[in-house]
């Protein structure tokens, strides 16, 4: 008699580990399907952060290619808000050049590097006429309504 119910257990229970089976698939299935989302999370955001870096990197260039060239940054050769960097000054290449000259084959050079290295990137330089606040961590306080 109780070999028969040993055989009867056995029977039921054989058909709850395919079952243990089924859900321990589904579970490893949504574990990777979790997994491809971060992955994809991850390159995305990491393709901003190289853009960023690479816009970066071309500020840079310009503040340098400006630290270079002061008078032609005091006389205004940079400061050209509306953009339009499309005139390259040739014979900056060869014999020299002043330094207005000098400003416009930068700010050239330097737009043409910007729209090569970054999607649809466009850079604009120009200069900010109000006056630095005298600790640069505290905001200005803005000015009194009415």
């Amino acid at each position: 008699m109780t070999h028969m119910k040993t055989f009867r257990f056995q029977k039921v229970a054989a058909g709850f580990t395919l079952l243990e089976v089924l859900i321990a698939i589904v579970v490893v299935a949504f574990g990777l399907l979790g997994l491809a989302g971060l992955q994809a999370f991850a390159l995305k955001n990491n393709t901003s952060a190289a853009q960023r870096i690479t816009a970066t990197n071309l500020a840079t260039d310009i503040i340098d290619r400006m630290r270079a060239n002061y008078v032609g940054v005091v006389n205004g050769g940079y400061d050209q808000p509306s953009g339009g960097y499309n005139t390259q000054v040739t014979s900056c290449s060869g014999t020299g050049c002043n330094p207005n000259e000098l400003a416009q084959n930068d700010l050239y050079e330097w737009s043409r590097r910007v729209s090569a290295a970054l999607p649809g990137g466009v850079g604009i330089v120009c200069l900010d006429s109000t006056a630095p606040p005298s600790n640069p961590l505290v905001p200005p306080t803005p000015p009194p309504a009415g």
